[in-house]
């Protein structure tokens, strides 16, 4: 009898736990067929074992929960966010005080100034700009006291001529009684007029000034 031996298949790596190659995800279908070409071709002097193919399956198993949570988690989310986005709506006509340097100058020319001193102010300027950034009223500041106050701008200029009604942004620089820097955050006030989701967030609009959600300090019955 002429000696003869089998020549082993082409070694075939072991099959891993389901994973995307390419953009393109493994499904139960191609894992099934990557697994039966795999025993096709094994050798036979050294077939897989029992453990290796348990194992192989369980893999295939856990992974295929993972999926399974996954889908089930955009689900919650997208959920969440529809239930997040209907209740954003209720902003709309509310009075909001948020961060922002914006003041809307109405037609009476008078417009409120608010912001928030971060210790004792002694003295400072509070300055106005129209939309082309420039300067058209220097107010003085004042003492004040720790805390969120309001000035009354009458909407003048420092020409002393009425400026036009529109929307104004204002900065102000405080100091102590030594002279030293204070913080101070302005705000802004007004109406949610509108909510923009087109970034898949509510952005809210005051009196057609964008703010962030997280920027809005409190909210009120009517506008402020």
């Amino acid at each position: 009898m002429d000696d003869f031996s089998i020549a082993p298949a082409a070694p075939v790596p072991q099959a891993p736990a389901p994973q995307s190659s390419g953009g393109m995800d493994l499904g139960p279908q191609a894992f099934m067929k990557l697994l039966t070409t795999q025993l096709a071709n094994q050798d036979p002097l050294e077939p897989v074992s029992n453990e290796d193919f348990i194992a192989q399956l369980a893999q295939f198993a856990g992974v295929e929960r993972l999926v399974d949570i996954d889908q089930g988690i955009q689900g919650l989310y997208g959920g969440i966010s529809s239930m997040n986005n209907a209740s954003m709506s209720n902003l709309l006509g509310r009075g909001v005080v948020a961060m922002g340097d914006h003041v809307q100058l109405e037609e009476d020319g008078g417009a409120d100034l608010r912001f928030v001193t971060g210790g004792q102010v002694a003295s400072g300027t509070v300055r106005v700009r129209d939309d082309n950034g420039s300067i058209v009223a220097n107010l003085d500041l004042g003492a004040w006291s720790k805390g969120e106050h309001v000035i009354a701008w009458d909407g003048l200029g420092d020409d002393g001529g009425t400026l036009e009604p529109g929307t104004y942004t204002f900065e102000i620089e405080a100091a102590d009684e030594t002279g030293a820097s204070v913080p101070v955050d302005t705000l802004i006030t007004g109406t949610v007029t509108e909510l923009d989701y087109s970034d898949g967030v509510p952005r809210p609009s005051i009196d057609g000034v964008p703010i962030g959600l997280d920027e809005i300090l409190r909210l009120t019955e009517g506008a402020e």
